[in-house]
């Protein structure tokens, strides 16, 4: 198919794209249909004047760095610990950064938060708990670094409305997989 000419002959769905394109006249300045890369489209223009107020959105962009291939394991995970803040952000869906620490992370979001502890050692766990601990009426989730998949969840007994998780290794397994797939 060359062009749209050739494929109405083809088709007899078009009364229905002119439905759409009269249903819609009074809502764009002009209605194109074009066909393109095996699609045909039907597209809806608006010509603007001057300055017009967007529609808002919660778009979010993220960049992330490659994770250098490393035979310690323990030394791999500490790593991925301190490069995983964007991805528990989309999990959680949590993102307006409150408190950045170098060992330690809390965003909130409405009436939730989400704390991530990425040291492996408990150096800095007080003032992070005592950052938390000044969120009051919200729902936290508590990522903690771990060497294995558990949590000494006795540190972060004294936390109301708590959920605590170890940081996921899940995503070390992932890339020691890649890894493997590369090899």
């Amino acid at each position: 198919m060359k062009n749209i000419t050739q494929l109405k002959r083809v088709h007899h769905n078009f009364e229905q794209i002119e439905t759409i394109k009269d249903e819609n006249r009074g809502k764009y300045d002009k209605i194109q249909l074009k066909f393109e890369k095996n699609k045909l489209q039907l597209i809806g223009i608006k010509n603007i004047n001057g300055y017009m107020e967007g529609y808002g959105g919660n778009l979010k962009c993220f960049k992330t760095d490659l994770v250098p291939k490393i035979k310690n394991m323990d030394q791999m995970k500490v790593i991925i610990a301190q490069k995983i803040y964007d991805l528990l952000c989309i999990k959680e869906n949590c993102f307006n950064l409150i408190v950045d620490k170098p060992y330690y992370r809390i965003y909130k979001q409405g009436h939730r938060a989400l704390g991530i502890y990425s040291y492996f050692q408990n150096n800095y766990i007080d003032e992070f708990k005592a950052a938390i601990k000044e969120l009051n009426d919200v729902d936290i989730n508590i990522y903690s670094f771990s060497f294995t998949d558990s949590i000494d969840l006795d540190l972060f007994s004294d936390i109301p409305n708590a959920n605590v998780k170890p940081i996921p290794t899940k995503i070390l397994e992932i890339l020691n997989d890649l890894n493997r797939k590369r090899e």
